[in-house]
């Protein structure tokens, strides 16, 4: 029965995670501040009361929800928890230091360049030798799988999704590549996420945690943009699977 408490609670709070309708809506609101107060209706309801910068409303909700998995007892989920964003952010600083490329800002919430270098030595001297900032993110999201098998030993659900993607990725690439990825993602989700039991439906939490803020992130900035709805729509539609 294990995580049977931590799977009740998010069970509890995963109605509240940005869904479709509140997208269309952020998509279809008048201007960037109009779709802003949808946030009000989410998870990040509180803190979009307290502030207007995304960015540190993003920070203060990480923060919180990390604090309640460690009251729970399961500090070693938080580092499952940051996976993505420390892939992230060692795709900003890899891009920067390699290529010389512009990339945006470390997320607060995912390690920073000190933390990345202890805890990427050999994936980074790896990254050196790629040839381009394409090879750089294929590499990268081998990367990300690679340590998300750490944490899926345990677990032969999280461990065949991880196989599958894997096997995705050694099979195709660019847009046919990510599609298939997403797909993966779209079933374990839909199969996982109403468990009780397992490392599974968490996993599937995060992923809808993951999904929901790069959704919000991209709605927001093609509001400041003033791109049209249907802009905004397509590069919802288009976003990478990592």
């Amino acid at each position: 029965m294990k995580y049977l408490f931590l799977n009740s609670y998010l069970n509890a709070i995963e109605k509240h995670i940005a869904d479709d309708v509140d997208f269309d809506r952020m998509i279809n609101a008048e201007n960037e501040a109009k779709a802003y107060e949808i946030l009000q209706d989410t998870d990040y309801g509180r803190w979009a009361l307290e502030t207007d910068d995304l960015e540190e409303v993003f920070e203060k909700e990480k923060s919180f929800f990390q604090n309640d998995l460690s009251r729970m007892g399961v500090e070693s989920l938080k580092n499952l928890y940051s996976l993505k964003a420390d892939i992230v952010n060692l795709r900003i600083f890899l891009k920067r230091e390699i290529f010389d490329l512009d990339s945006g800002e470390l997320l607060e919430w995912g390690k920073d360049e000190k933390e990345l270098i202890e805890e990427f030595s050999e994936e980074i001297e790896k990254a050196k030798k790629m040839e381009s900032p394409d090879k750089l993110d294929d590499y990268l999201t081998e990367v990300y799988f690679d340590r998300l098998g750490d944490f899926a030993e345990k677990s032969k659900i999280v461990k065949s999704f991880v196989e599958d993607c894997k096997e995705v990725l050694s099979e195709y690439t660019g847009e046919i590549k990510d599609k298939k990825i997403k797909e993966l993602e779209d079933n374990f989700i839909s199969e996982n996420t109403k468990k009780n039991e397992g490392l599974a439906p968490i996993f599937a939490f995060f992923m809808k945690k993951w999904r929901a803020e790069k959704k919000i992130r991209t709605i927001i900035t093609g509001k400041r943009m003033e791109f049209s709805p249907r802009e905004i729509k397509d590069l919802v539609k288009d976003l990478r699977s990592l």
